[in-house]
């Protein structure tokens, strides 16, 4: 997970109006132990890489990331 946020160029990666740059911040706060923080995240993150229903060069990574974590214990994953 760390070695995809670090290694990807989210500044070079187009997002809707803006680059992919606010990307690892966000999906860094879905490990978060606090609900409420994690929710914002996947609102702040998803929202980012999927607007209008289009798809955008930070898709990818985001996508990666989120499957990367889905069995890490802040997730609910075992």
């Amino acid at each position: 997970m760390r070695k995809l946020l670090d290694g990807t160029g989210w500044a070079s990666l187009a997002a809707p109006n803006e680059t992919g740059e606010s990307q690892p911040a966000a999906l860094e706060r879905l490990l978060d132990l606090d609900p409420a923080v994690r929710a914002a995240a996947a609102k702040d993150a998803l929202d980012a890489v999927a607007h209008q229903n289009s798809i955008y060069e930070a898709t990818v990574p985001v996508a990666l990331y989120v499957a990367a974590i889905l069995n890490h214990p802040a997730t609910g994953g075992r």
